[in-house]
C-alpha cells in the first residue's frame, strides 16, 4: 500500500478527529454490510489522516455506484462524492 498521510494523533483539531472516526466507521460498515470484511485492527496506529494517495477522480468513480460509503464531508458540508478525511 502506497499511502502517506499523518498518524490519528497528528489531528488538527476535536472536531477534525470526529469526523475522521466517522468516516473509519463509515467505511468499515461498508466493508462489512457490502463485502464481508471484518478489519481486526482497528486502533490509533492502523488509522491515518488525511491521506495522500486518494484522487478525486477515485470519488468520480464510484459515483454512480448505489451501494458505496457515504464520507461525513458530503454530510456535513454538502460536498458530492467527497473522499475520506481517514484511511483504515
Amino acid at each position: 500500500m502506497h499511502t502517506s498521510a499523518e498518524s490519528l494523533r497528528e489531528c488538527p483539531s476535536l472536531i477534525d478527529f470526529v469526523k475522521c472516526m466517522y468516516d473509519i466507521l463509515e467505511a468499515h460498515r461498508w466493508a462489512v454490510q457490502e463485502h464481508n470484511i471484518l478489519h481486526r485492527d482497528i486502533s490509533h496506529g492502523s488509522i491515518f489522516v488525511q491521506p495522500e494517495d486518494f484522487k478525486e477522480e477515485n470519488a468520480e468513480g464510484s459515483a454512480g455506484k448505489e451501494f458505496r460509503p457515504i464520507f461525513v464531508n458530503e454530510v456535513v458540508d454538502d460536498v458530492k462524492n467527497a473522499g475520506p478525511m481517514a484511511r483504515l
